[in-house]
């Protein structure tokens, strides 16, 4: 069967072209005009520019707290659940839940986790992929690591940096009905389907991240 692309418009008038590459999710690919990417779909190391860094700060769904978010997990049983961050790991792995996909830094708000935090995410994770990725960027390592992620249904990802934006780029690579829970801080657990809607915003904030 043939693979169809989708386009999106980004905020400037280009283009963005989605790829089928598997598993109903999607490589990304821009025009010259909107950002510089690989053949395989890959984002180069970038900083946000201010408009995109607000609206970054606002949750992408609904907040819970923690109960709140398991009991849904528990009743909805997500098709793939994705785990972005440290606490929000910790919470589901301590009540018994384990994601199908956690990205974590062994950091909170940035700094260190205690040492049960730790051990806890790090015996959940097991053996697992190390990518590097700085504070506010999204590097090849972590979009690719995010894709091997999604092709298999499955695997973890330790960040060596930050896992800021990992987020946003399983909200547009991510398949449609796919969960992603991350956490806001100071509020709770961001609870996010991955939709049409978002994937286009996801996609419209990565092209305007621009480059060094």
């Amino acid at each position: 069967m043939e693979k169809r692309s989708a386009f999106f418009g980004s905020h400037d008038g280009s283009s963005v072209r989605l790829v089928p590459i598997g598993r109903g999710f999607f490589s990304i690919f821009a025009d010259a005009h909107a950002a510089i990417l690989n053949p395989c779909g890959i984002l180069p190391p970038m900083p946000m520019d201010e408009q995109a860094r607000g609206e970054l700060s606002a949750p992408f769904g609904e907040v819970y707290d923690a109960i709140v978010a398991l009991q849904k997990i528990w009743s909805q049983r997500p098709r793939l659940l994705i785990a972005v961050g440290d606490d929000t790991i910790h919470r589901l792995v301590k009540n018994g839940v384990m994601p199908d996909i956690g990205v974590f830094d062994l950091r909170c708000m940035r700094a260190p986790l205690g040492r049960e935090m730790e051990e806890a995410i790090v015996e959940a994770a097991g053996k697992c992929d190390v990518v590097r990725n700085p504070p506010g960027g999204v590097t090849n390592e972590l979009s690719a690591a995010v894709e091997a992620a999604l092709m298999l249904g499955s695997g973890w990802i330790r960040v060596d940096g930050e896992d800021d934006l990992a987020a946003l780029v399983f909200f547009a690579k991510a398949p449609y009905g796919a969960v992603v829970l991350y956490g806001q801080p100071k509020q709770g657990m961001v609870w996010v389907e991955v939709n049409e809607r978002l994937r286009g915003k996801a996609i419209d904030l990565l092209v305007r991240i621009k480059g060094k």
